[in-house]
């Protein structure tokens, strides 16, 4: 059974780069954009979830989604940083979690 062992990130950003890029140069700066590009999405869902709990901690997508995609302290700190209205810069998105449960999801057929 597969536990969902993806290959690391910067092996999967470069197989992604290589299928639209050429040259070294051009795929190490699309694996950069990669990353960038997948931090600021999960960083917005991270953000759109803590806001449900915050409305609602009894929500039932927030109560399946935050924990399984999520590392619980950041769901929180995000929470916390909402409430307060300021950004620290302290929450930092677990890429490699996210995919591996993304992964993980798909492959059950959810």
């Amino acid at each position: 059974e597969d536990t969902g062992n993806l290959p690391p990130l910067k092996e999967m950003y470069e197989m992604v780069a290589r299928t639209y890029k050429e040259s070294p140069s051009e795929i190490a700066k699309e694996c950069k954009a990669i990353e960038q590009r997948l931090r600021r999405a999960l960083s917005a869902g991270l953000t759109n979830l803590a806001s449900i709990g915050l409305t609602d901690y009894g929500n039932p997508k927030f109560e399946h989604y935050a924990p399984l995609y999520f590392d619980f302290e950041d769901v929180r700190l995000k929470m916390k940083e909402i409430e307060q209205g300021k950004e620290t810069g302290k929450v930092k998105v677990n890429i490699k979690k996210f995919l591996q449960v993304l992964y993980l999801e798909l492959q059950e057929g959810h």
